[in-house]
């Protein structure tokens, strides 16, 4: 009776800390709530509590979804901030923040992020925790985090390929293991991670030191074959849509633009998309004008690489007008 009693104490504290979370993420879904939150320092206590692992009586992933929606708060701020300070007025701050006026000082001209304090401390501890977890639920939330950061919320004078060389073997290894587990050395990842990292390394590459990195890592002809075989063939949008992203992003780069050019199958599967829904046919125009901006002769005239992927497309047609 007392070894039953001790049991149901501690599933009840259990649930009560799941409750609590649960309670933490509603919350940081306001704005005005998750302002309060970054402001008094509740991702520090986050990441304390997940370092002492051994205290840890509900799951780190509920409380990163706590950190993860702080930082799209701090993350959508940013913009607002931007849109404010070209407009000159206080307009897109409002509701958002509690005073719209510590950020944008109007007579002076000139904006604050305050919130990079709070960021920039959490940086490597973020990166090195994402390495060493083995949950692929939790390195969803990880990743997430990491997505909603910018270079705004590094330390001084760093930028994010500053960090992706210091942590070059992790990184690739990290990568390899998300993008390319059918050796089955190890566990296939979920969908949902390997969505996750597509987002984050689309910001990332953003930079161009970052996509020249990415690119001498050999790691996107595991996202081509992604694009190209798997979720084209299943049709999934938001994967296809994101990997889109990822090659506009490096198509914008000289150095990092023939590597997407040249990958096998990827024009073709562009093509194919301009028969799907808006989304995966906007994102790939975007590629492809790219593209043909890219196959230009010497005299500035149009190659024919698309036109010559559109008639061996065409080729491919049935009677119906569904691809083979």
């Amino acid at each position: 009776m007392c070894l039953y009693t001790c049991l149901l104490i501690q599933h009840s504290i259990n649930l009560l800390h799941y409750l609590l979370c649960v309670f933490l993420i509603q919350m940081t879904l306001h704005p005005l709530c998750a302002e309060h939150f970054v402001k008094n320092g509740v991702a520090s206590i986050v990441f304390s509590v997940i370092r002492d692992e051994s205290s840890l009586h509900f799951t780190a992933q509920v409380l990163l979804k706590v950190v993860r929606n702080m930082s799209m708060w701090s993350r959508s701020l940013q913009w607002k901030i931007y849109q404010s300070f070209g407009a000159n007025a206080l307009t897109f701050l409002s509701g958002h923040v509690e005073d719209p006026a510590s950020y944008i000082d109007v007579t002076q001209q000139s904006s604050l992020y305050w919130e990079k304090k709070n960021w920039c401390a959490h940086v490597s501890f973020l990166w090195n925790y994402l390495f060493q977890c083995k949950n692929d639920d939790v390195i969803v939330e990880l990743v997430g985090i990491l997505n909603n950061l910018t270079v705004d919320d590094l330390s001084a004078g760093n930028q994010w390929h500053d960090i992706l060389e210091e942590h070059s073997a992790d990184m690739l290894q990290f990568l390899k293991r998300v993008f390319d587990s059918n050796d089955g050395s190890a566990v296939p990842c979920c969908d949902d991670l390997k969505l996750e990292v597509i987002i984050w390394l689309g910001e990332l590459c953003t930079d161009k030191e970052s996509s020249c990195w990415f690119v001498s890592m050999n790691i996107l002809d595991d996202i081509n074959r992604i694009f190209t075989q798997s979720f084209v063939r299943r049709q999934d949008t938001e994967m296809g849509v994101e990997i889109l992203f990822l090659y506009e992003q490096l198509l914008l780069h000289e150095e990092t633009s023939l590597q997407v050019f040249g990958g096998d199958g990827v024009v073709d599967a562009m093509l194919c998309c301009l028969e799907e829904g808006y989304a995966l046919r906007t994102a790939a125009l975007k590629c492809l004008v790219l593209i043909e901006e890219l196959d230009r002769d010497r005299d500035g005239s149009l190659g024919e690489v698309i036109l010559a992927k559109r008639f061996e497309l065409l080729a491919l047609v049935t009677d119906d007008g569904e691809y083979l």
